[in-house]
């Protein structure tokens, strides 16, 4: 069930997948399905498509989109990216630095990118760019309203992510893990994406909440009451608390 709100060119939508607890614990991933769906759906995916952040190869519930593209290319600061099996052109380094040509894509995405970008206007104004007109950006992070974020930034300025690296784990797991880049949480609140995109040419804007149970893994075991009871109380219960946030843009035609 969805519930929509809308204000001016701004949509925010509640995505409520599920209505008992015991659903969400048994698929905590859905919110990636949701997104990749969304994705093939869009009419434009049949264009030149950009994966902002790709690394090396497609996250397995990227995989979907292998084949749905008309090309595919990506861009992303690993060396990695130069040996990604599924893409047509490539650049190496961050997207703001690269010379990625105007006008080139019809959708780009950015899956578990946006809470690593530093410098939102110029992140988002370079979006604009490279996109074509009618062209569409989709992005998916954790929601600035929910605890998650918070709890990992204060982990991030105390200086405890290689800690949290050797607990519990980095790169070797889809799903809850720690990854050695800066995370600073800035471009995911309807707020802080609509400041980063005031004066570029985005005609219309949709943001989603959709809520996700057992993040408690990131947890030691004798502290996962945290993650449970903050659930029970808002974090599955009221949207702008909701786990993760979507992004939609639409550059104007």
């Amino acid at each position: 069930m969805e519930m929509m709100m809308k204000a001016a060119y701004v949509e925010i939508v509640a995505i409520k997948p599920w209505t008992r607890w015991g659903e969400g614990l048994k698929d905590v991933a859905g919110y990636q399905r949701d997104f990749v769906r969304r994705l093939i759906e869009s009419p434009k995916l049949s264009g030149r498509v950009l994966d902002i952040g790709c690394g090396g190869n497609l996250l397995e519930s990227l995989l979907p989109l292998a084949g749905k593209c008309g090309s595919l290319d990506g861009v992303d600061p690993a060396e990695s990216v130069w040996s990604h099996p599924f893409l047509t052109r490539r650049w190496q380094g961050i997207l703001e630095a690269s010379d990625i040509p105007a006008a080139t894509y019809d959708v780009a995405y950015a899956f578990n990118v946006l809470e690593h970008i530093g410098e939102p206007a110029k992140f988002f104004e370079k979006v604009a760019l490279i996109l074509k007109p009618g062209g569409v950006f989709w992005g998916l992070t954790q929601n600035a309203g929910h605890l998650f974020p918070k709890l990992s930034r204060l982990i991030e300025l105390s200086g405890l992510k290689p800690m949290a690296c050797r607990l519990i784990g980095t790169d070797n797991k889809e799903n809850w893990q720690v990854n050695a880049y800066p995370a600073y949480y800035r471009c995911n609140s309807p707020q802080l994406v609509q400041s980063a995109i005031q004066g570029l040419p985005f005609q219309r804007v949709t943001f989603f909440y959709y809520p996700v149970l057992g993040w408690g893994g990131y947890f030691p075991r004798l502290l996962r009451w945290v993650p449970d009871g903050y659930d029970v109380i808002l974090g599955a219960r009221v949207p702008k608390r909701f786990l993760m946030f979507f992004v939609r843009l639409e550059k104007a035609g």
